[in-house]
């Protein structure tokens, strides 16, 4: 018999342990369950808890983290952009112009490597025609003979030309005909007249843009810098003659701006080739630094080159207000620092990579010259280029030795 008592019912237990399906009642209990065994089913598959499902904002925060780092660096600049290419270095191939320009990059500069499109200047071998005119026929200019494959090409200099014949690289993918014929005829018709304004304008005040009265040279010790050249461009690294052969464009490309003689160089290695391009390129510039008109010289070898760089630049001429506070940087390396590094550590990602150092390795173990591989094959050459070294602040080794530091 149903027992009656005053006091209420016990409240119903929480939802976990009461089925939404079954009615409660506080003096009636469900049967147990038969077991599944007894009832002839399986056992019950025991399941892993579901995970809650997870939010896209979390599934890609670390995306947008990035964007928004990256739009960071792009906007806070120090101070306004600059309307004059107040840097420009100039160096041979395979002297380390590539990581100097990163190197600027990092200290806040707007600079491009070969190409005369930073705000703040460039670094490269061919900025050197701004400052050196060996030409007396310029109706002729062998700059714009042909279009050398990944050594020249009008539009990395002549920057009014631009955009009376448009670029290029606008029109990668396309077909060999159609754009980019009418661009190359454009080019091959434009370069002779561009060649006559751009050719040492530097040094007279004339070119068509504000330009650094005074540029600076990078040197790098002359074997390693052969080394570089013929281990990136070479198949081998005989210095012996090897006959007639086409020049490597790299080559040519020095030769051209510094007036050398083209014949020649078709009947020598091409080490031996990039070796007498060296020499007739840091000749060049060893005339433009005796007259007085290069900032200075800085070895790649150096310590704190970059800041060498800045600081010389900074020193011919009134700094705009970016090239100040690079000069800043360098001086304190204080909390100002830290944002243009990562700025062009971001730049450096989206262009070549997370895992890209940007340290040259394409000679690693492959090629090594010495003064005696040199001076077998051409000792006037070997004996002039042991006197740039010299003249480059190199100690000049005893015969044989390797010029310091190796």
């Amino acid at each position: 018999m149903r027992r009656h008592t005053e006091s209420a019912p016990p409240p119903p237990p929480p939802p976990p342990e009461r089925s939404p399906h079954v009615r409660w009642h506080p003096t009636v209990r469900s049967p147990r369950p038969t077991p599944r065994y007894y009832r002839g089913l399986p056992p019950r598959r025991r399941l892993m808890p579901r995970a809650p499902p997870r939010s896209r904002w979390r599934a890609t925060r670390f995306v947008v983290a990035c964007v928004a780092t990256y739009t960071l660096c792009t906007l806070l600049r120090d101070g306004p952009p600059s309307r004059v290419a107040s840097v420009v270095v100039v160096g041979a191939m395979g002297s380390g112009t590539v990581h100097t320009s990163r190197e600027l990059r990092a200290l806040g500069l707007d600079v491009t490597h070969e190409r005369f499109d930073g705000r703040d200047g460039a670094v490269g071998y061919a900025h050197a025609l701004l400052y050196l005119d060996p030409l007396d026929d310029k109706e002729r200019d062998p700059l714009c003979l042909t279009n050398l494959k990944r050594a020249w090409h009008p539009q990395l200099i002549f920057l009014d030309a631009r955009g009376e014949c448009g670029e290029e690289r606008d029109h990668r993918g396309a077909a060999p005909g159609g754009a980019m014929k009418r661009i190359g005829q454009c080019w091959r018709k434009a370069c002779p007249a561009a060649a006559r304004r751009w050719r040492g304008c530097g040094a007279k005040g004339t070119c068509p843009i504000q330009l650094a009265p005074k540029p600076v040279v990078l040197v790098r010790h002359p074997l390693r810098t052969v080394e570089s050249l013929v281990a990136g461009f070479c198949g081998d690294g005989a210095l012996a003659a090897n006959g007639t052969r086409s020049v490597e464009p790299q080559i040519l490309a020095m030769a051209r701006i510094v007036g050398l003689e083209e014949a020649p160089l078709a009947q020598i290695s091409c080490a031996h080739g990039f070796a007498r391009a060296w020499a007739a390129y840091y000749g060049a510039l060893e005339l433009l630094i005796k007259k007085g008109a290069a900032a200075g010289v800085v070895r790649v070898e150096q310590d704190d080159g970059v800041c060498a760089i800045v600081s010389k630049a900074a020193a011919a001429a009134k700094p705009p207000q970016r090239l100040a506070a690079a000069a800043e940087t360098c001086a304190h390396r204080g909390w100002r620092a830290w944002l243009p590094a990562l700025r062009e550590r971001w730049e450096r990602i989206f262009e070549v990579g997370p895992f890209d150092d940007g340290a040259n390795r394409r000679n690693e173990g492959r090629l090594r010259l010495s003064w005696r591989d040199l001076r077998r094959v051409d000792k006037p050459l070997a004996a002039e280029m042991l006197r740039l070294a010299e003249f480059y602040g190199y100690d000049k080794p005893r015969a044989g030795d390797r010029l310091r530091p190796d």
